[in-house]
């Protein structure tokens, strides 16, 4: 338990099974990640894997949460509490900072051959949200307290543009649903007339039966 300007911080058991378990595992992606990569470079490049992304990233969440842990029973809790920010670096491997980054590089060159597209649609669309927000300003600014300055009345504009374009695509979303549903639907039907058509007991004259020709019967002397 710590305590600072009249606030106590107890630090919880559960709060040293994390840490411990961050630990591990970071320590075994780390020893793995090594084993593999001095498995297939050889000895010679210590310095070099060391100097990887990755490997910097595990090492100061491993130094971090080792830190924090050793700071538990002291006073020093904005120092612990800046240090645990340092385990967020692993947050940095969702953008495959180990990969080759294809999937980047081909966004980044999709972006910038409709970069023209793509200001000009910023431009129309920043247009719009200020001049929506401002007649919201005058029009709510002696009635409604929340709307006391402009700012308030952008910020309203950005959370309705947010929460349009959360609709949108959780629209497009579900349309996709649906025709992933669609297609084994159908198949489903098909499949089910084929059965029912191909009965022998079938009562349907829309059936292949009417346009079935009976074949000549082979001569009495006819040898396979």
């Amino acid at each position: 338990t710590v305590s600072t300007q009249g606030y106590r911080y107890e630090f919880q058991p559960s709060f040293v099974v994390v840490e411990l378990v961050v630990i591990f595992c970071n320590f075994v992606k780390m020893w793995l990640y090594f084993e593999i990569k001095l498995y297939f470079d050889g000895y010679a490049s210590h310095i070099s894997v060391l100097a990887t992304g990755t490997q910097i990233m595990y090492v100061s969440t491993i130094s971090a949460s080792i830190v924090v842990m050793s700071m538990r029973s002291s006073g020093q809790v904005f120092a612990a509490s800046a240090l645990r920010g340092l385990r967020f670096f692993q947050i940095l491997r969702m953008v495959r900072m180990d990969r080759r980054g294809g999937t980047w590089k081909l966004l980044g060159s999709v972006v910038y051959a409709h970069r023209q597209e793509l200001i000009t649609t910023l431009y129309i669309g920043f247009l719009g949200l200020i001049f929506a927000s401002f007649l919201v300003y005058l029009a709510e600014k002696d009635t409604n307290a929340k709307f006391s300055n402009f700012a308030d009345a952008l910020w309203w504009g950005v959370g309705i543009l947010g929460s349009g374009f959360a609709l949108k695509v959780q629209q497009q979303q579900r349309q996709k649903h649906m025709i992933r549903r669609r297609q084994p639907a159908a198949t489903l039907i098909q499949s089910l007339w084929r059965c029912y058509a191909a009965d022998e007991h079938s009562m349907s004259v829309a059936t292949w039966k009417i346009h079935q020709v009976p074949l000549p019967s082979p001569p009495s002397n006819f040898k396979i």
